[in-house]
């Protein structure tokens, strides 16, 4: 009887071994989650002290509108209120207004360069290599042009001290030239 079950166990190894690893992999992620929630759990409950607390020192704002923002109608004041929640300064500010401004130049840039490669595969590639090509390069020029976008709206918030949203960043008068000269 010990010489089958030895067997069996021999023969069950490859499959029993895996098992078990996965078992003690699955255990070991299960309490490495729960530790990470309840620490985003004591890291929300810390901010949201932090945040009534400062709430205390305003009285222009309430804790609601601490802990979500958007609730904050008026979006200079919703800037205002960030700022001082996060203790930006002006030349901070303004570090960021130049950051925002490269990544913007970067962005469009790129978009402009694969733009171009995407029309020197037309005419310079076989057409196997245009219909592997061409989807994904136009598909990077979008993203570029889309990343271009978001950081002249950053800049545009940076400029105005206003947290507008994107379709009042659309309808601006000076969209265009504000997106690609400035």
């Amino acid at each position: 009887m010990g010489l089958l079950r030895g067997l069996v166990r021999l023969i069950a190894y490859p499959v029993i071994k895996p098992v078990e690893s996965a078992r003690d992999a699955a255990a070991q992620i299960r309490a490495d989650l729960a530790a990470s929630k309840a620490g985003r759990e004591r890291r929300r409950e810390a901010v949201a002290e932090q945040l009534r607390k400062h709430a205390a020192d305003r009285t222009d704002v309430t804790p609601e509108q601490l802990l979500n923002p958007s609730l904050i109608t008026n979006p200079i004041r919703r800037f205002a209120v960030l700022a001082d929640l996060h203790k930006w300064t002006a030349e901070g500010l303004a570090e960021q207004l130049v950051a925002v401004r490269r990544g913007k130049r970067f962005a469009l840039a790129s978009a402009a360069m694969v733009f171009c490669l995407a029309l020197a595969t037309f005419y310079f590639a076989p057409i196997w290599v245009v219909l592997v090509l061409a989807p994904c390069l136009f598909t990077a020029c979008t993203l570029c042009l889309v990343s271009a976008f978001k950081y002249g709206l950053y800049q545009s918030q940076l400029e105005d001290r206003c947290l507008h949203g994107a379709r009042d960043y659309l309808s601006r008068r000076d969209f265009v030239q504000h997106l690609m000269l400035s």
